[in-house]
């Protein structure tokens, strides 16, 4: 339906991004990128990653100083 189907930091942000990695749930990783404006498309290896939950991890800096982001995100084909 064309919507949601990217997964990246919201554009405008005002961050300094270090690192923004996707992983699955042996910490593979799936994705990774230090460009704010990339986002992951829910592909693996130029393929269609499976229905399940990845973990994100989001270091950047701002005014405020280090920002360090943990999470999951649910992907849903």
């Amino acid at each position: 339906d064309g919507k949601n189907d990217l997964f990246r930091i919201p554009p405008g942000t005002p961050i300094a991004l270090k690192e923004f990695s996707v992983y699955d749930r042996w910490g593979g990783l799936v994705f990774t990128t230090t460009n704010k404006d990339n986002g992951w498309n829910g592909k693996q290896n130029g393929t269609h990653a499976s229905a399940r939950t990845y973990v994100y991890l989001i270091r950047a800096e701002d005014a405020k100083g280090e920002i360090l982001l943990k999470g999951t995100v649910q992907l849903i084909r």
